[in-house]
């Protein structure tokens, strides 16, 4: 094959070409992450490259950075500026390009950012490094890109920790001290994953109007191509390590070829309608246009459907009644203890919860919606009000007196990884609740049940000698619905349960929750962020801000004619 020279894409910021990468397994057999990708990024352009997780989109903007796994083995040639092969640098070499000429935003700053330094002096650091300026004007330049980003209060923030800061707030900081020293290209990988999508919105606008400002090109990695559509120019399709299909972005939209282009676009919830079942990726790859075309028509619920449901939904009883709901945190005490401060993070929430019913609950980070899951389950201290479940005064319970009660409300939580014991197998974890609530039943009985559930949720026996570790995310996903499901609760409380999901996955799983609703009959307490997610699985929808209650209604009535200035400002931050 005939190697274009350098000399031939003297327009190209940066350029791969055949970039292979691949890890060996114990074995000796070789894993190829990456194969013959070629693509090229133009100066002030801005790429947006997508695909699900292990498309190995991570691992191409590792590559340019040259920060790959030792484990790691890559050929091909990565051109930067028509005449520097990265691939080819010695590690003093790459530190100078580093943050001076390519800049780097990560998925989770909170890991990514240094937890026992402020977060000015870690911009300082960048500063200092590549622009050589001394302290005083490092902490002047750094204050300036603060406020830069739109962060209110930059001198609070230079002296504050990581830990200390919301997850935007956080974002914004590694958006300043990527770019601080203005290089030419920035790599952002997953920047707005799991942020609400008003901060979403804010971020990406941020980007933008930064890359106008500064002149630079940007490499955009994300799963989600209403994203990817809000920020770049053109597209790269990845799957399973290849380029599938690549084109300007309006042309993605509007007549994308590749069939897994289609699936990724077609899988996502939208605010647009409302659907019996998500389309999945494999729905996409499997069938031909005509069945596609009849698939796709039958997914959308008629208006007769869709009354129907409310209609049936408001003969049923309330199962769960909410009556003016506090949980407070005290924040300040004075010197005698007494607090004088405190969080509202819940105040005066009231509303109930049919039998049956999916109930979408949706607001910004801090307003109060996984804490009011919580404590309508009894899992944190209330300062007032009540939570009666069927006929039961939960907030005057002990836990001796709940305990009887605690199989039928379960919850699945955001991170299945962080609420599944990683030393136990899937075996152990599923048989516990089944030994503690229900210790008379035999083995066989208690096995029975566990291959029961575990096939409901589109897993089989092989899974039962495993770790958490050795699962994806929506594997461990539906390992948490199979615990939560296992003895057959009246009340669900799903926590953003699919919001660090790919869009694929997260179609599967939603498509999952909707499915094993039927099967059980339980309600359902849907907390997210996601509009669309909520427009998708919700019968009715309840809207948080700052632990208050701004409205509530059926979906269809909250989606298209909202009442109140703040949910209309959350639906349009949406990207379609």
């Amino acid at each position: 094959m005939v190697i274009d020279t350098p000399d031939s894409h003297n327009g190209a910021l940066l350029r791969f070409t055949q970039w292979t990468i691949g890890f060996s397994s114990g074995n000796g057999d070789e894993k190829i992450a990456v194969e013959q990708l070629e693509f090229e990024l133009g100066k002030g352009e801005s790429l947006g490259v997508v695909g699900e997780s292990g498309s190995g989109k991570t691992l191409t903007a590792l590559s340019v950075m040259q920060l790959l796994p030792g484990s790691a083995n890559a050929k091909g040639e990565i051109w930067w500026k028509g005449d520097t092969r990265l691939d080819q640098l010695s590690e003093p070499a790459l530190n100078s390009i580093r943050g001076k000429e390519i800049g780097m935003i990560f998925q989770e700053p909170l890991s990514s950012l240094n937890p026992v330094m402020p977060c000015g002096e870690q911009i300082d650091e960048v500063l200092r490094k590549h622009l050589a300026l001394d302290k005083k004007s490092a902490k002047q330049k750094t204050l300036e890109w603060l406020s830069k980003v739109e962060l209110r209060e930059p001198e609070r923030i230079y002296g504050a920790y990581p830990h200390e800061l919301s997850g935007g707030q956080r974002q914004r900081v590694m958006i300043a001290m990527a770019l601080c020293a203005e290089p030419e290209l920035l790599i952002a990988d997953e920047p707005t994953t799991a942020l609400d999508v008003t901060v979403q919105r804010a971020i990406l606008d941020l980007i933008k109007r930064l890359q106008v400002e500064l002149g630079i090109a940007i490499l955009f990695i994300s799963h989600d191509l209403g994203v990817i559509r809000g920020i770049a120019d053109r597209v790269m399709v990845m799957q399973n390590g290849h380029k599938v299909e690549e084109a300007k972005v309006a042309d993605i939209f509007s007549d994308p070829h590749h069939p897994y282009t289609k699936g990724l676009l077609n899988c996502r919830a939208t605010t647009s309608e409302q659907l019996r079942r998500l389309p999945t990726v494999q729905d996409f790859l499997s069938k031909d246009q005509q069945e596609l075309s009849v698939f796709m028509d039958d997914l959308k619920l008629s208006e007769k459907e869709i009354a129907d449901r409310r209609d049936h939904l408001s003969s049923q009883e309330a199962i769960v009644e909410v009556t003016d709901l506090r949980v407070w945190y005290s924040v300040q005490r004075n010197w005698l203890g007494q607090t004088i401060e405190y969080v509202k993070a819940v105040d005066q929430v009231s509303f109930s919860l049919r039998r049956g019913e999916c109930l979408g609950i949706v607001g910004e980070s801090g307003s109060g919606k996984t804490t009011l899951g919580k404590a309508i389950l009894s899992l944190l201290p209330i300062r007032s009000g009540g939570v009666v479940f069927e006929g039961h005064q939960l907030t005057s319970l002990s836990e001796q007196e709940l305990r009887p009660l605690r199989p039928d409300l379960q919850m699945v939580f955001q991170d299945p990884f962080s609420s599944l014991n990683p030393k136990l197998t899937i075996l152990q974890l599923l048989e516990e609740p089944l030994l503690i609530h229900d210790p008379n039943k035999t083995p066989a009985i208690r096995n029975n049940r566990i291959l029961e559930v575990l096939e409901q949720v589109g897993l089989d026996e092989t899974v039962l000698s495993r770790y958490p570790k050795a699962f994806s995310g929506g594997q461990r996903q539906r390992i948490g619905l199979a615990r939560a499901l296992l003895l057959r609760p009246k009340v669900l409380v799903c926590d953003e349960s699919v919001s660090a999901l790919d869009v694929s996955v997260q179609a599967q799983v939603l498509n999952l929750i909707k499915d094993l609703q039927d099967t059980y009959q339980f309600s359902l307490l849907f907390i997210s962020h996601d509009l669309a997610v909520i427009r998708f699985i919700a019968d009715r929808v309840l809207v948080m801000q700052k632990g208050k209650m701004v409205e509530i209604g059926t979906t269809d009535e909250l989606f298209s004619a909202p009442k109140e200035t703040y949910t209309r400002k959350l639906l349009d931050a949406v990207l379609d």
